[in-house]
């Protein structure tokens, strides 16, 4: 693909472009999905199609919707039900596109989430060999103990520091993601965000053949890219050892610079993965940090958490049950184990095991363990409980729930 694409829109660029739109859907589907090495079986490449179409849909409404820095608004780009590239069951993600020239203002009603986080990304992502975090801050600053739901925020982007809550910008190109990460799932309510240019007059400038064409090249850049930072964490999970989840330095980026990174810039993200037979389950064991969120999750061969709202692919530190001994113990099972923090393997017998400890000090790294199904609680505490059928179906009845009072907006 060359790099004069989508810059022109005569007839014969917009044919260009729109072939080099397919020539990169060919590309990411080789990488995605036939050329993938984790995508051994057809279960895994059906949902490597599946998880290229998240990519495609987070491209179009990041380059094509919402491509200009000086109308930006925010789109969830990333969701229960357009998952993609190590999506958390928690967050709800929603970026807007900026650029350095300018000064926003991000206000609205903060909503009761864990955490509300927003980080600014320098470059673009149809170029993720230079895309990587450049700063975060929590909304609000310290997270208070009792989190108002209506209380209402601005916060300034811009180059120069400025009073008040404030995020600097890089220069040039960038983005702005707002994550909110829900704990209580049943009762922590999303909030509502806005972004604004400050001297942005309305209406904007209409789309212009030349502009759909810049953002069309824009597209086919980012579609082409992204399956490849997929498939090498993927590969970083499928390589760490079984019997433990690391917390590495994170490396996701393509630069090859150390700091250059496409993840979360305030979270330590765990690594590992399993392989059980039908007869089999794993027991995760740790003592978690003292953090005001952390998280244990599955994913499949190519990285991503399908369907985590109908079923429990993940298990956050308020969902949590701890032991008397203060110990977070989770089983991975291919089915119901009857215990709380069960982590739903649907039915893979390989697969991925990601976690997130945010803003800690220590790193704990769990144990992984495999036993026999039938032999589950002989290594739990005597005093584990007990979760049945009825009870599940409820639980995971008001997941649903929560996952569509999450992406409502």
């Amino acid at each position: 693909m060359t790099d004069d694409v989508g810059t022109d829109s005569t007839p014969a660029q917009l044919a260009s472009t729109w072939d080099a739109l397919l020539a990169a859907f060919e590309q990411a589907g080789q990488d995605s999905v036939w050329q993938h090495r984790l995508a051994s079986t057809d279960q895994d490449r059906a949902e490597g199609m599946r998880h290229l179409l998240g990519l495609v849909h987070a491209g179009y409404l990041m380059e094509l919707v919402n491509g200009d820095p000086a109308y930006p608004t925010f789109a969830s780009v990333c969701s229960a039900f357009y998952p993609w590239a190590y999506p958390n069951p928690d967050c709800r993600y929603d970026a807007a596109p900026v650029h350095g020239d300018h000064t926003y203002r991000v206000y609205g009603r903060r909503g009761g989430a864990a955490v509300v986080n927003a980080e600014i990304y320098q470059g673009r992502m149809d170029d993720v060999t230079t895309f990587h975090t450049f700063a975060n801050r929590d909304i609000p600053e310290d997270i208070p103990e009792d989190i108002q739901e209506g209380e209402e925020f601005e916060l300034v982007l811009s180059r120069e520091p400025q009073d008040g809550l404030w995020l600097e910008l890089p220069p040039g190109p960038g983005m702005v993601w707002l994550r909110q990460y829900f704990g209580d799932w049943d009762t922590e309510e999303p909030g509502d965000f806005y972004i604004e240019r400050d001297g942005a007059v309305f209406p904007p400038p209409p789309d212009t053949a030349q502009v759909l064409n810049q953002r069309l090249g824009a597209l086919a850049r980012t579609i082409q890219s992204l399956p490849r930072v997929s498939v090498g964490a993927a590969g970083k999970h499928a390589t760490a050892p079984t019997d433990r989840i690391e917390f590495p330095p994170l490396d996701w980026g393509m630069s090859g610079r150390e700091g250059d990174h496409l993840g979360f810039g305030a979270v330590q993200y765990g690594q590992a993965h399993y392989a059980l037979d039908e007869d089999q389950a794993a027991i995760i064991t740790v003592t978690p940090p003292d953090c005001a969120y952390w998280q244990f999750q599955l994913l499949n061969a190519v990285w991503t958490a399908p369907n985590f709202h109908y079923r429990q692919l993940s298990v956050n530190n308020r969902q949590a049950h701890l032991d008397d001994d203060g110990m977070f113990r989770a089983v991975i099972a291919h089915r119901d184990p009857a215990v709380p923090n069960w982590l739903d393997t649907e039915g893979r017998h390989t697969g991925l095991i990601g976690g997130r400890y945010y803003r800690t000090d220590t790193a704990p790294e769990p144990v992984v363990e495999v036993v026999p199904f039938d032999r589950i609680r002989d290594h739990l505490p005597a005093e584990h409980p007990t979760v049945t059928p009825q009870a599940r179906s409820a639980t995971l009845q008001r997941r649903l729930h929560a996952v569509q009072r999450r992406n409502r907006g």
